[in-house]
């Protein structure tokens, strides 16, 4: 039932982040790729890799996860 609910919040964030990412310029969007390749570039970490136990597509997406889940949790994670 809660995975449910997560599942249909999820399907809501995609919606409002596509809708978003559409409404973008190409330079916009260029911007936006460059940005988000290097937050994920700064946790391609050992020590955080050693912490998600998975293979290095898990870890791609552990960290656009931590990326997607918001600035807070993000920081916590860099430091």
């Amino acid at each position: 039932e809660r995975a449910l609910a997560l599942e249909e919040t999820l399907d809501d964030v995609i919606d409002a982040i596509t809708e978003e990412l559409n409404s973008l310029s190409q330079e916009e969007l260029l911007a936006f790729d460059r940005i988000l390749e290097r937050k994920l570039f700064d946790i391609d970490r050992a020590d955080i890799h050693a912490q998600t136990d998975g293979s290095d597509d898990g870890f791609l997406y552990c960290r656009g996860f931590i990326v997607a889940i918001g600035r807070a949790y993000y920081e916590a994670v860099l430091a």
